[in-house]
């Protein structure tokens, strides 16, 4: 093959790979786990589109309090929130069923999610996966305030007994993604 034909199959070769991959959605807002700052796990479109944890959504609506995203199927998922500045914290919730304890229509007992776990003692104790333990105390509304013995700020979460199970609402805090 001659120098002409290699060099117009190379620029034929890019103008397809720029056409088919695009110049990607222009994102208006975007928010990355603490815990992995480098990635952005919640993002917002300037098409109306989102993306939440690699899942796309059509749409979306952002009220104060509340971040409610659309699936093309129409489904919507609803995700409580709040900011303090420069983070933004999502509660997102894990469905545990109840594994050790006298009574599963109460907090009190070991709680079991894939990996995660809590318990909670009726001495006010809580242990969370084992590994960190702390002090708690249950709030209206809902609630319960985790006192970390570990270097962990207090921690509020949202928490529901429903049918034998626990759903918990723990605040995960995002930054905001900046591309590098």
């Amino acid at each position: 093959m001659n120098c002409k034909k290699i060099l117009a199959l190379l620029c034929m070769m890019t103008v397809l790979g720029i056409l088919l991959t695009g110049c990607g959605k222009k994102a208006k807002e975007q928010w990355a786990y603490i815990h992995e700052p480098e990635k952005p796990a919640l993002s917002f479109y300037e098409d109306g589109s989102a993306e939440f944890k690699d899942v796309k959504y059509t749409s979306y609506e952002i009220t104060d309090k509340l971040i409610k995203l659309t699936d093309k199927k129409g489904t919507v998922s609803e995700f409580e929130y709040y900011d303090d500045g420069n983070q933004r914290y999502v509660y997102e919730g894990m469905n545990y069923r109840y594994a050790e304890g006298d009574d599963n229509t109460q907090l009190v007992g070991v709680w079991i999610s894939g990996e995660s776990s809590f318990e909670f003692t009726n001495k006010g104790t809580f242990m969370e996966d084992g590994t960190f333990p702390g002090y708690y105390r249950v709030q209206e509304d809902g609630k319960i305030l985790l006192i970390y013995n570990d270097p962990f700020p207090d921690t509020v979460l949202k928490y529901e007994l429903k049918d034998g199970g626990l759903t918990i609402y723990y605040p995960w805090p995002m930054t905001k993604f900046e591309k590098k």
